[in-house]
């Protein structure tokens, strides 16, 4: 059932496909913390007709995936304060992203009052 799930959305899901990989509690790919405090999920794209998404905490438990650009321009908050092996809290909120069990579920990605999780990213982008 595992790998069927896995291959759906691999083959049908695009950006989304992340989702399953939580769901199946495989490590997010593609998920990058940047040095502007931003955390891009996805491939990294340079173009200028490009745009890469961002994580964001839109006042759900639900984290919010959108355009960063778009992000930006609607005052979302898209900052989120890292250090290794600590808490991932967004700057304006407070709120910390984290994981928990789900309801349909083995485990989510929420934002929720912090719980004390630690997290390692390896993936860290500093700016030029």
């Amino acid at each position: 059932m595992k790998r069927n799930a896995l291959r759906v959305a691999e083959v049908c899901m695009d950006e989304y496909k992340h989702n399953v990989n939580i769901t199946w509690n495989l490590p997010l790919k593609n998920c990058y913390y940047r040095a502007s405090e931003e955390i891009h999920i996805g491939a990294i794209k340079s173009h200028k007709y490009n745009s890469n998404c961002c994580l964001v905490d839109i006042g759900t438990q639900t984290p919010g995936l959108y355009d960063c650009k778009e992000a930006k321009q609607k005052g979302f908050h898209m900052l989120w304060e890292f250090q290794q092996g600590k808490a991932i809290q967004n700057r304006q909120t407070k709120r910390c992203l984290e994981i928990a069990p789900g309801e349909d579920t083995f485990y989510q990605l929420i934002i929720q009052e912090c719980s004390g999780q630690h997290w390692l990213i390896r993936n860290v982008i500093k700016d030029f």
